[in-house]
């Protein structure tokens, strides 16, 4: 049986928990979830260098489980070291050697033995390996960030001047937007801002009038970069770098899925009711205020049928709803 070797305090979804890790595998326990994954099912781990505290497991069926540290600074480096150590191990299984040919007369001895090649589906082209080599990527820019983000934002933040005294909520303002393989970067005279990809939800890359890239944050916020001084082949590596780093939200499917059975039985108990089940708490208010609307009418024809196909389009979209949730689709 595997021994324990590591053991950390953790939240999950705001709820506090345990992480254990075993030699094969590892343990997430929380009063929600009690799941075992094994090394051999998991892609890659990501600890932030920002803060040492948001940890990422992504397993191959593209799912991404995010977890906090919640022990001190620098407690969970070897354990990271002996999760990275195991899953590199077990890539293995994901290369093959190219074996010597049988014939004597081709030309052996121009065939190396211990070359490796990797498995089809998983080359990436030279150019677009070289980018992400690259890094760091340091560019003159502009940057448009909300100044209570960045209070928001504070074990990510160092305020270099007093912000009180800068009248716009908006501060913009020129300095140097760096890539780096763990995290992007905002450091101008004002603030230096260090983001993990973790945090970054998508990015929005326009070069209509001028070029500008969007960066949106999973908290809901974001804030603009203007490149100074860039050509669009430069602009296109950016959008290829970010996109490489940053994972989307949706096309993961979530630990915890929802029942197509809960949504109808809320729906029967109030006409809307499932749509606060999947968190769509304004579509439940439009379709309660448009079906008490047409209750107080129903003497009237139209507003009867009107009220009768809401409640029926309302059900259906809820189970719809709960299916794309589940299966990690925008909904």
């Amino acid at each position: 049986m595997d021994n324990l070797k590591y053991t950390h305090k953790i939240k999950k979804d705001n709820i506090i928990g345990k992480l254990e890790i075993y030699n094969d595998f590892l343990k997430i326990n929380t009063s929600q979830t009690n799941r075992k994954i094994e090394y051999n099912f998991i892609k890659s781990v990501f600890l932030s260098e920002i803060n040492k505290k948001d940890f990422e497991i992504e397993l191959k069926n593209n799912e991404i489980i995010h977890l906090v540290i919640l022990d001190s600074i620098n407690t969970f480096d070897e354990t990271y070291v002996f999760l990275k150590e195991n899953i590199a191990y077990d890539k293995k299984e994901n290369f093959k050697t190219i074996e010597l040919p049988e014939n004597p007369q081709n030309s052996v001895n121009n065939i190396n033995p211990n070359i490796v090649e990797k498995i089809p589906g998983d080359i990436e082209t030279q150019n677009q390996s070289n980018e992400i080599d690259n890094l760091p990527l340091i560019i003159n820019a502009s940057s448009t960030i909300n100044k209570n983000l960045l209070y928001t934002l504070s074990n990510e933040t160092f305020i270099k001047q007093e912000l009180n005294s800068v009248n716009n909520i908006n501060i913009t303002t020129d300095g140097e937007f760096g890539i780096y393989k763990e995290y992007i970067s905002i450091n101008n005279f004002y603030f230096e801002l260090n983001l993990p990809y973790s945090m970054l939800k998508s990015i929005d890359v326009k070069n209509i009038m001028g070029k500008l890239i969007i960066i949106n944050l999973k908290n809901g916020s974001h804030f603009f970069i203007n490149p100074k001084n860039i050509d669009n082949n430069q602009l296109n590596k950016i959008e290829y770098i970010l996109n490489h780093y940053i994972t989307p939200m949706y096309n993961q499917v979530p630990m915890n899925k929802k029942s197509v059975l809960v949504a109808i039985i809320l729906h029967l108990l109030l006409v809307g009711l499932g749509y606060t089940y999947l968190n769509k708490w304004g579509k439940f208010l439009i379709v309660l205020i448009v079906e008490i609307f047409c209750a107080l009418t129903s003497w009237l024809v139209i507003p009867a049928i009107i009220g009768l196909i809401l409640w029926l389009y309302a059900l259906i979209d809820c189970i719809t709803m709960v299916g794309k949730y589940n299966n990690g689709e925008q909904y």
